[in-house]
């Protein structure tokens, strides 16, 4: 995706139509909480999960921060997301 990242905006041009008619659907088998990650493997490795597996985590608020570390935080997520996988999409 990186390779492509100049064509994302095209391609949800594309895409949302088709998503919003219901062309396009996903499943995503959603756990609650970090005390669910080993469950969460376990399914992984047994097939019980049904879709992408996703384990929801809770925000947390952090305290106040110097702009330094504001812009080093920003810059992580902004590299996370880059680097997060394509989401798997089936046609109907």
């Amino acid at each position: 995706m990186p390779d492509h990242f100049t064509q994302v905006p095209e391609l949800l041009g594309k895409l949302t139509p088709c998503v919003m008619q219901g062309k396009i659907k996903h499943r995503a088998h959603v756990l609650e909480g970090l005390e669910s990650a080993i469950d969460g493997l376990n399914l992984l490795f047994t097939g019980g999960n049904k879709g992408k597996l996703i384990v929801k985590l809770e925000r947390l608020s952090l305290p106040a921060c110097s702009q330094q570390d504001a812009r080093l935080a920003l810059a992580y997520k902004s590299l996370a997301r880059a680097l997060r996988p394509p989401l798997t999409l089936g046609l109907s």
